[in-house]
């Protein structure tokens, strides 16, 4: 699947964090197909979310979450985590 987020055309990749097995999204830039070009979630330690759910970071890539919505990546939940001075929003993942 391919998005496009502040001008970059990139391949989204849905891994597995090596510590809390829980989901993560890279956004790869497709002009090279190895860059990484933004880490689309955060892995916050006792988040409890579902093994469907996963946080955005939106503290480090301002309108990424509406750039995965509207291509079908992820769904808002309406719930949030906080972590230090950073709150991320809980998302289903879609793909």
């Amino acid at each position: 699947m391919k998005v496009v987020y502040a001008g970059t055309e990139c391949n989204v990749e849905k891994l597995e964090y090596e510590f809390g097995s829980g989901i993560a999204i890279d956004l790869i830039r497709v002009e090279d197909e190895e860059e990484l070009y933004v880490c689309a979630t955060v892995n916050v330690r006792g988040s409890r979310l579902e093994k469907d759910e996963v946080l955005i970071d939106v503290n480090n890539a301002e309108g990424l979450l509406e750039v995965l919505e509207a291509a079908g990546v992820v769904k808002a939940t309406g719930r949030m985590v906080n972590s230090g001075f950073c709150t991320y929003p809980v998302c289903k993942v879609l793909i």
